[in-house]
């Protein structure tokens, strides 16, 4: 059943194809109590399963914006607290050159993709992509185009490539992808193709997700198959073995901490979308399984 809100401080996230949404928030952005709650009209919805993974009319991909371009206080949707409001998961010291966000309906917990070693070295058998786990939260993805967006933005984008990130012996894959309304958008097709109209882009975001914990004390981060970005295709599968992931959880309902929505609700249940993101014939036979 939904609940309603009370009408405290909306504004609209009218970006893409979903302008009914609005956003509610509480608490001061980058303190332990902000919260952004979604909503249509006065019902409470959740970003994470009440917002659809793929626009019908065009095969676009839902982008949900969690941390703004520049923003240093790194946001993410809650799976536990009900209809999943976006909350602070922690403070960046290196701000964030490029949207940062997610795929709505989406679930990573493991790897399956194939044995990419660790920046080059075998010995390092331990760490390779397909001894890793996910981080059980929904996919990663890197909006790498000039504008910023607001956080809780919901915008459609292309995807271009991937890169994984291992990060506390878990595997991290980062989508990257281009917003539909990029004024270069139907030229742009790889991020090889990024690179041309934004030099560095590539190397940036390799860098920046290497190093960007060290101010806090942390260790650098290492890479799958020493930091390459895999392709398009290699991309849309581990975008597909999210969806499968999300909707085996929303059948199985194995993680006692998630929120799960009502069984009456239209959302109990995901679309299959792997035959949409993942065509017969273009991924790879062993599909890349997110984070």
């Amino acid at each position: 059943m939904r609940f309603s809100f009370a009408i405290v401080f909306l504004v609209p996230a009218c970006f893409g194809n979903d302008n009914d949404i609005l956003l509610r928030k509480s608490g001061r952005l980058g303190s332990e109590e902000f919260a952004l709650y979604f909503q249509r009209g006065e019902l409470g919805i959740s970003p994470w399963h009440d917002i659809p993974l793929m626009d019908a009319s065009n095969n676009d991909i839902t982008f949900i914006t969690t941390t703004p371009r520049f923003g240093r206080a790194r946001m993410g949707i809650d799976s536990v607290l009900p209809y999943n409001p976006l909350k602070k998961a922690m403070n960046l010291r290196a701000p964030t050159y490029w949207n940062w966000g997610v795929f709505p309906r989406t679930w990573c917990v493991g790897s399956d993709g194939g044995a990419l070693w660790v920046d080059g070295i075998p010995e390092k058998a331990e760490t390779t992509h397909e001894t890793l786990q996910g981080e059980k939260d929904l996919l990663d993805v890197i909006e790498v185009g000039p504008a910023t967006f607001p956080i809780g933005s919901v915008k459609q984008v292309k995807i271009l490539g991937a890169i994984g990130v291992i990060e506390d012996k878990r595997l991290d894959w980062k989508i990257l992808a281009i917003s539909t309304d990029h004024r270069n958008a139907s030229d742009i097709h790889s991020m090889g193709d990024v690179d041309n109209f934004y030099p560095g882009t590539s190397s940036g975001i390799r860098e920046y997700f290497r190093w960007y914990r060290t101010p806090e004390g942390a260790s650098c981060n290492e890479f799958v198959n020493a930091g390459s970005i895999v392709d398009l295709t290699f991309a849309k599968s581990v975008l597909a073995s999210a969806s499968r992931n999300y909707k085996a959880l929303m059948s199985t309902k194995t993680e006692d901490s998630v929120w799960y929505p009502e069984p009456d609700d239209e959302t109990a249940t995901s679309e299959d979308l792997v035959e949409k993101i993942c065509t017969e014939g273009t991924c790879p036979q062993q599909n890349a399984a997110s984070n």
